[in-house]
């Protein structure tokens, strides 16, 4: 067997190239077969060791396994796509090549058009939020968990959709004990992330909730972060939505607005509702009151904390 693992979502194939090696190593066991199991990184391995683990049969044992990371990165990348693309069409019986990438490659390389032919090749790409709450559920039910959809939906706004977090926070709910995870489990069990209680605290600036914010504010500064990270954090969000307000007016196009903010595509929406309700000048204003707070915090003349309270109640 020969397979190659790649995308964006690195996280995930990563996860994919190493259940690939456990099913592979897994049914050689069901067969009583024994065999060596090898990982090279390949940025760092000479190309020449890399071959000889390739092409040398196993000595002491009938079958070998191989998972190699980062083959594009070698400097002898082309010597070693081309002693791969010849496995790939003379397959051994004695070997197993599992290929991981942290990166997406090009689909125009050779390489890879010959591994789709022989249909040989995952690619992890990013989940939008519908996918990413789905593929929480099947995470849960992979490690027997029920995770009903207002449960995974919380799940997955408070780690924030990001992959990595998510499954280890799975393998903690798993010590819990508990078969099915309700959404006040979640909610009791599962910290929030800071990024998503920014992001929740500027809804309720937005929405004139001035109440709801400084609730939001004592939540996040009670969980230990530090205040001038906190503040930092607020000013990042607001020039976000300042620059997708200025971005929109000018027409750009979702993957534009994207691209220029760096954030994933599945979160312009809610950022782009904000941009919507938030006039330029009262954003403008913000900006310049969070940039106050930092220089009189940093000459010590007032309390971070103290001033973020004060200010989310004029604003």
């Amino acid at each position: 067997m020969l397979a190659l693992y790649h995308g964006k979502n690195t996280f995930l194939s990563k996860q994919k190239a190493d259940a690939a090696v456990n099913r592979i190593k897994q049914s050689l066991l069901e067969r009583t077969v024994t065999f060596d199991f090898k990982i090279i990184d390949a940025s760092v391995a000479q190309a020449s060791t890399i071959i000889d683990e390739i092409q040398t049969p196993p000595m002491l044992t009938p079958h070998k396994v191989l998972l190699i990371k980062r083959l594009t990165q070698n400097p002898r990348k082309e010597f070693l796509i081309e002693t791969i693309m010849h496995e790939l069409e003379h397959p051994g019986e004695t070997l197993d090549l599992i290929i991981w990438e942290d990166s997406k490659l090009p689909a125009n390389l050779k390489f890879v058009k010959a591994l789709k032919k022989f249909k040989a090749i995952d690619e992890s790409v990013p989940m939008n939020k519908w996918a990413f709450r789905k593929w929480a559920q099947e995470s849960a039910q992979s490690r027997g968990l029920s995770l009903p959809a207002d449960a995974a939906h919380l799940l997955a706004d408070r780690m924030n959709y990001d992959p990595e977090r998510l499954i280890h926070e799975l393998s903690k709910l798993k010590l819990t004990g508990k078969d099915r995870l309700s959404e006040h489990d979640i909610e009791q069990l599962c910290p929030d992330t800071l990024e998503h209680s920014i992001w929740e605290l500027i809804d309720m600036i937005n929405s004139g909730n001035p109440e709801k914010a400084e609730h939001i504010l004592d939540r996040i500064l009670q969980q230990g972060n530090d205040p001038q990270f906190v503040l930092l954090m607020i000013a990042r969000n607001v020039r976000i939505i300042l620059l997708t307000k200025l971005l929109q007016e000018q027409g750009a196009t979702v993957s534009d607005i994207a691209r220029k903010i760096k954030t994933p595509p599945f979160t312009i929406s809610s950022i782009r509702s904000n941009a919507r309700e938030m006039s330029i000048q009262r954003l403008t204003r913000m900006y310049d009151k969070l940039s106050n707070i930092d220089y009189s915090a940093k000459t010590g003349q007032l309390d971070i904390a103290l001033a973020l309270n004060i200010l989310l109640s004029v604003i």
